[in-house]
């Protein structure tokens, strides 16, 4: 037995009970994937984005990733599950969401940064309202999202 072997087969006998299998790698996770509703995509993809996963979306303005997010998020709700939308910059519309397929029960819709000033808060929003100095600025770029797939 080489040196580098013995050495390996001493360090994990004496973690065995602490860290079982400390210098042997995870087993690399398979996930299952969700096409995304545009062909040419899922062929890059081998068959779509991975389901239970967060997968972000970021490119140049009009770059379509918005238009595939949205594609992807009809799939996923088309076929009874849930999913989360994570809108950094407060840019998701639900009418396009809608126009898009999305079935809005199965999606969860987290927004973040502060409420513009155009917007009206609702009596119970008032409530339960922060200060501004507490919740986070604006996005510096619109657009950037995050899905989750369940």
């Amino acid at each position: 037995m080489s040196s580098a072997a013995a050495l390996r087969s001493q360090i994990e006998t004496a973690l065995a009970d602490r860290i079982p299998s400390a210098l042997t790698p995870a087993a690399k996770t398979i996930r299952e994937v969700m096409c995304t509703g545009i062909a040419a995509i899922d062929a890059v993809l081998d068959g779509g984005l991975p389901v239970g996963a967060v997968t972000e979306m970021i490119g140049a303005e009009c770059s379509g990733r918005t238009a595939l997010a949205l594609s992807f998020l009809a799939q996923i709700t088309n076929a009874e599950r849930v999913c989360a939308w994570i809108d950094v910059s407060n840019a998701l519309s639900p009418e396009s969401a809608v126009a898009s397929g999305i079935d809005l029960k199965r999606l969860l819709w987290v927004r973040c940064g502060v409420q513009p000033a155009s917007e009206p808060a609702s009596p119970s929003q008032d409530d339960f309202a922060l200060p501004e100095k507490y919740l986070a600025p604006p996005a510096a770029k619109r657009g950037l999202s995050t899905i989750f797939s369940l």
